[in-house]
């Protein structure tokens, strides 16, 4: 039991130290013309969806790291050629190799993914699903 309210003490720091800062960078009343920013999200929602995009976003990076480490591998070894033959032998020379970086970074990946975009909970970027994965 004592270990369960530590983990929830840590997740809860978390979560409330990596929020970003939801002060307005001009002080005062707003413009008549200007649109009023959406409220931001509250404090279980932005825990939920950080423990949600990383459970779900774990698997996610998974398959993305995993691909991704291959492909920079075979070209890394073969370069830019149409070859068939270099191509398939490269791949299955790296394929393990890039299953078990994908396998080894994806927990870490989803986390810093889900803990960069607490302000957007439930977001395709806190599940790891947005164009620019890294």
């Amino acid at each position: 039991m004592f270990r369960f309210r530590e983990s929830l003490v840590a997740l809860l720091l978390c979560c409330v130290v990596s929020a970003p800062v939801m002060a307005d960078a001009t002080s005062g009343a707003p413009t008549a013309g200007a649109a009023s920013p959406s409220p931001p999200a509250s404090v279980p929602k932005r825990i939920l969806g950080a423990v949600v995009g990383t459970v779900v976003g774990t698997p996610i990076c998974f398959v993305r790291g995993s691909i991704a480490d291959e492909k920079s591998a075979i070209q890394g070894m073969v370069g830019d050629t149409e070859n068939k033959v270099a191509l398939y032998s490269a791949g299955a020379f790296w394929l393990p190799f890039g299953i078990a970086t994908g396998f080894l970074s994806s927990p870490f990946c989803s986390f810093k993914h889900s803990m960069l975009n607490t302000d957007k909970p439930f977001s395709k970027e806190q599940f790891s699903l947005n164009d620019d994965y890294q």
